[in-house]
């Protein structure tokens, strides 16, 4: 695998942490706020 590559990967799996992130971060937040669910469904 070269370099480039290699970035390319860590970068999509930077994108899937920060997601997941902000998943959770909304799931905590779902019972205050119900348009959060509707939220991730848009993305």
């Amino acid at each position: 695998m070269d370099f480039e590559s290699q970035q390319g990967v860590e970068k999509k799996e930077k994108k899937a942490r920060i997601s997941t992130e902000k998943t959770k971060k909304c799931f905590s937040h779902i019972y205050k706020n119900i348009h959060c669910g509707k939220i991730i469904n848009r993305v």
